[in-house]
């Protein structure tokens, strides 16, 4: 799952405004015009750390294996190194859950992104994901070795900067890791199977990437025309002698969908969850049919490109539509599904004084329509409370008569439409 690291004052993305969910060079607000596209945790901030914990506890409740962070390049020159991680992939690292899912990197350049400057830069670059990254158990692996995505090949800035070739350049990164004790790094490059794909597919082999993917392909005029576009670009890059033969697997790409207007841009292709269900059939009955060629492997793009309009992520929209389908195509085998199975409620405790994240408590994953009723530990009864139709419901830390609860221990006591219950209990912390 592709992690998308906009959204934060934080930003490393050039046109991250000082406020997080506006596009600067675009001059757009997506809070104000795109309000649609509300996640369910409201408009965040990743470097709250709350935030990232309750996405990465989402990923792993479904089932989601890993997850692909972005890294970027600022400047690894010997006189001024600026070494900062991205903002979600930090909070990630201090989890405690972290070990229950994988993650790797996405390297990131092109027109937006700086490329290091020469060789000794690109050592410190590498370097520096050795020991922050790629030697923590968590760091996702593939035949023992970690697992690299690049956005781009980089046949001639290799040369520019004073490698003899691309594959020279790769070669000095496992040089690297084997002096750090790995058996080498297994590198995937993200390509696109457009008329030019021979070439392209020819440059990666010269490179020597070990492994095929990408990050989207979002085709007009809307999201059918891309899952067709997918479908036939799988088997296109099937086609290829080292693909077919299992030599260079693909990573099968798949997208939740594309809309980037609110990027000030015209693709306007959204998807549905149907939809959504219908392409992850598609790249799960392409993976059983070329298990070998694919690893058994997909990637999504994105938990929470919600620019580009390419989200996994529960939004106030879709509720868990989105990750239910991941859940139901790709997920473990269930066990019968009762209506509570999934219910969620966070923060918790409430704890206003840590700012306006932690001043409500979201219910969200119940059946639509759920009457919620809120105690006190003697029974006497504080809030009564409704899912809405994507069954979520807000609990703001007052009681009936809109006055503040004490700080203390309540029960929640849930009951559907089809008379099925289930008791939590929660806090309140003032």
């Amino acid at each position: 799952m592709y992690y998308f690291d906009a959204w934060s004052t934080q930003s490393l993305h050039s046109w991250a405004g000082a406020v997080p969910w506006i596009n600067k060079n675009a001059g757009i607000d997506m809070r104000i015009e795109y309000p649609d596209r509300e996640p369910l945790l409201g408009w965040y901030d990743q470097a709250d750390p709350g935030i990232v914990a309750q996405q990465v506890a989402w990923m792993i409740d479904y089932g989601i294996d890993f997850i692909v962070f972005e890294v970027f390049y600022e400047s690894w020159a010997a006189e001024q190194q600026k070494i900062r991680p991205t903002v979600g992939l930090s909070k990630y690292l201090e989890l405690p859950r972290r070990g229950e899912i994988d993650f790797a990197i996405l390297w990131c350049y092109g027109s937006q992104y700086n490329f290091p400057e020469d060789k000794p830069a690109w050592d410190r670059m590498v370097n520096y994901w050795l020991d922050n990254y790629l030697l923590k158990p968590e760091y996702k692996r593939i035949d023992g070795k970690p697992v690299i995505f690049i956005l781009n090949n980089f046949i001639q800035r290799a040369v520019d900067i004073g490698f003899a070739s691309s594959s020279e350049m790769l070669d000095r990164a496992k040089e690297l890791a084997a002096e750090k004790g790995l058996k080498g790094l297994y590198f995937v490059v993200c390509i696109t199977p457009l008329s030019d794909l021979q070439d392209r597919y020819d440059d990666a082999m010269s490179t020597g990437f070990d492994a095929l993917t990408a990050y989207n392909w979002p085709v007009k005029p809307d999201y059918k025309a891309t899952m067709n576009f997918y479908k036939g670009g799988w088997q296109r890059i099937l086609n290829m002698p080292k693909v077919a033969s299992g030599q260079v697997p693909l990573i099968v790409p798949l997208l939740s969908g594309f809309d980037n207007r609110a990027w000030g841009h015209d693709y306007a292709l959204p998807s549905t969850p149907d939809q959504f269900e219908e392409h992850l059939i598609d790249g799960r009955s392409f993976i059983l049919a070329n298990p070998k060629q694919t690893m058994r492997t997909a990637v999504i793009c994105a938990w929470n490109e919600h620019g580009e309009g390419s989200v996994v992520e529960p939004t106030k929209k879709f509720g868990f539509e989105y990750l239910d389908r991941i859940m139901k195509v790709f997920g473990r085998a269930k066990k019968t599904v009762k209506p509570f199975d999934y219910v969620k409620y966070y923060p918790n405790p409430i704890q206003p004084s840590k700012g306006p994240n932690y001043s409500k408590m979201n219910f969200v994953h119940m059946p639509a329509g759920t009457h919620i009723k809120i105690y006190t530990m003697l029974g006497q009864v504080v809030r009564d409370l409704e899912t809405d139709a994507s069954g979520a419901a807000v609990w703001d830390g007052k009681n009936n008569a809109g006055e503040k609860v004490a700080s203390g221990v309540y029960i929640v006591y849930m009951k559907d439409v089809s008379g099925n219950e289930k008791r939590i209990k929660v806090a309140v912390e003032r």
